[in-house]
C-alpha cells in the first residue's frame, strides 16, 4: 500500500496557491498595477515591477502585502500556469514595506516536462543548459511549488518594525540598549543598513 492509503497520485494532482484572504495583505497583479496608476506610476498591464514599484506598493499597505498571479510572460519558465487563465502564473511575492521590497518569491512549479520544454523554447532560452532541471521532471516528479527568502531583508524588516513597536509602546526601559538600527527610509535597501 501507499503511505496514508488510497490513490496518492489522485490526491497530488492540483495544488492550490494559498491566498490569505485579507483584502488589506493581499492583492492580484492587476489590481496591484491599477493602483500603482491611480499613484501616477507609467506603467501597464504586463510590465515587471522595479523597486520603486514595489516600494510604492508595499507603502500603501503599511504592511507586507502578497501580490499573486503574475502574468506568466515576465516570471520565469518554470512557473506554473494559471489552469482558469493560461496567461497568468500561478505566482505570488511577498512585498515589505518601508523600501525593503520582494523578501519572498514562490510559485506552484511546472512539473510537465512537455509544458516546461514548450516554455523554454518559447522564451529562446538554450535547452542544453536546463538538460539537468528537464531530467529531473523526465524521470519523475510531483506536482510541488517552491519559494525563494530574501533572508537578511525579512530579518531587517522584522527587526526594525519591532523596534518601531517597542517605541510606540515606551518599551525603552534598557529593553533595546544596544540595539542600533538606522531609520529605515523609502528606498533603502539591505546594503544601506
Amino acid at each position: 500500500g501507499t503511505p496514508g492509503g488510497g490513490d496518492y497520485q489522485q490526491k497530488l494532482t492540483h495544488c492550490q496557491l494559498v491566498e490569505t484572504g485579507d483584502p488589506e495583505s493581499d492583492a492580484e497583479y492587476g489590481d496591484a498595477v491599477e493602483l500603482l496608476e491611480s499613484k501616477g506610476v507609467e506603467i501597464s498591464w504586463g510590465d515587471d515591477f522595479g523597486g520603486d514599484e514595489e516600494t510604492l506598493l508595499a507603502s500603501h499597505y503599511d504592511r507586507p502585502v502578497m501580490v499573486r498571479r503574475y502574468p506568466a510572460a515576465i516570471k520565469a519558465f518554470y512557473m506554473q500556469p494559471d489552469p482558469d487563465n493560461p496567461d497568468l502564473a500561478l505566482a505570488v511575492d511577498v512585498l515589505a514595506p518601508e523600501g525593503y521590497g520582494e523578501i519572498i518569491g514562490g510559485s506552484q512549479r511546472e512539473h510537465r516536462l512537455d509544458v516546461l520544454e514548450r516554455r523554454i523554447a518559447e522564451l529562446g532560452l538554450p535547452a542544453e543548459r536546463y538538460w539537468w532541471y528537464l531530467d529531473l521532471r523526465r524521470y519523475g516528479s510531483v506536482p510541488h511549488s517552491g519559494f525563494g527568502l530574501g533572508f537578511e531583508r525579512a530579518i531587517v524588516e522584522r527587526a526594525i518594525r519591532l523596534v518601531d513597536r517597542a517605541e510606540k509602546l515606551q518599551l525603552g526601559d534598557g529593553l533595546l540598549d544596544g540595539l542600533r538600527l538606522p531609520a529605515a527610509e523609502p528606498g533603502a535597501r539591505e546594503r544601506d543598513l
